[in-house]
């Protein structure tokens, strides 16, 4: 026996099938109402063509993984946010501490600054890490790229957590003043702050 299908779990190959323009409007009249943020025109653009239920079920997936990778749970609680790393690499011009391990980073040593901005998509104010971490090149992997990462930093560092990461979490905490620390930046008058990287 055939199994029957909605319109919403047939896809516009099978609706095609049927020849009726008005189903194949009313499918693209469907999908246009579902684009309402990058995301879902996101999935639609790829996966314009499934059943409607599909795309449904494939936008309400890729928002929660969005959310989950952008919303911040400690430092900026419940805002979903974008964070900036700003890692850049340099030479010391002057003998300074790494802020990871508490080595010596001799002076015309090459080392790592992190001074990461974020970015509230909740509220559209942009923080800056009140304090640059500065830390050995090989330490350039272990810096923070997004707000889960920078949050579970946060917390090592507030337990004074004893990781086999290479990292000296007490130390961390007293260089940043028990704390990660972020000032709001003032906005310029007709500023937007670009959300491509």
């Amino acid at each position: 026996m055939d199994e029957i299908y909605t319109f919403e779990e047939m896809t516009l190959n099978e609706i095609e099938i049927f020849g009726n323009k008005e189903l194949m409007l009313r499918y693209d009249r469907e999908i246009d109402s579902m684009e309402i943020d990058d995301i879902s025109r996101m999935v639609i653009n790829r996966k314009y063509g499934n059943s409607l239920m599909d795309i449904a079920r494939e936008i309400e997936r890729a928002r929660y993984e969005f959310e989950l990778g952008h919303r911040s749970e400690i430092l900026f609680p419940n805002e979903l946010v974008e964070v900036y790393p700003r890692i850049r690499e340099g030479r010391a011009k002057r003998e300074i501490t790494c802020d990871f391990s508490g080595a010596r980073i001799k002076q015309g040593s090459l080392y790592v600054s992190y001074r990461p901005l974020v970015w509230s998509i909740s509220k559209g104010d942009t923080y800056v890490l009140s304090r640059t971490i500065k830390v050995e090149s090989g330490y350039a992997y272990d810096l923070p790229t997004n707000i889960v990462e920078l949050e579970s930093l946060n917390v090592k560092m507030l337990s004074h957590a004893d990781c086999n990461d290479g990292i000296n979490y007490d130390h961390l905490y007293w260089q940043m003043g028990g704390e990660l620390n972020f000032q709001k930046m003032k906005r310029r008058k007709g500023y937007e702050i670009r959300t491509s990287k």
